[in-house]
């Protein structure tokens, strides 16, 4: 992970904090999110989702917390090489989104955005592979270590 990405991220996990992971574990790299939030320590300024492929069943969840800061934590096709982070924000997405899911993603960032006034980003990881059946690839568990480990986790 980039120092700048890492030191963007510090920022934001120093506030009120809901942290949702967004992944189906069935396809591969996409089941990163859910594995990162897995692997967090418990923080009393933090909430753990653990999304899964429809993280807009958990908006009122999010709504409710009242954080300062959201990060998604998503695999993102960004061109990159696999493990590889970048921190986005909503409008990197744009409607059709970059990430392995559907626009449902943008349109609850929108209305967590709304309702909350929180700021909002996607903690990205590329993507080896998201094919169905396959495990997390060698780069993106790496990168689940660096990230965990940035978030205090042992």
């Amino acid at each position: 992970m980039s120092p700048e990405v890492s030191i963007a991220l510090r920022a934001l996990l120093a506030h009120r904090c809901a942290i949702v992971g967004v992944g189906n574990p069935l396809r591969g790299d996409d089941g990163l999110g859910p594995a990162l939030v897995s692997a967090l320590p418990p923080r009393e300024a933090w909430l753990k989702i653990d999304a899964g492929a429809a993280p807009e069943n958990y908006m009122g969840k999010i709504v409710a917390f009242r954080p300062e800061t959201v990060v998604l934590v998503d695999a993102v096709e960004f061109g990159a090489d696999p493990g590889s982070c970048a921190l986005l924000h909503a409008d990197d997405l744009g409607a059709g989104g970059l990430t392995t899911h559907d626009m449902t993603l943008h349109l609850a960032i929108r209305y967590v955005e709304a309702e909350t006034r929180a700021r909002i980003a996607v903690l990205a990881v590329q993507p080896e592979s998201t094919a169905l059946g396959e495990g997390l690839s060698g780069p993106v568990r790496a990168a689940i270590r660096e990230i965990a480990a940035l978030f205090g986790a042992e």
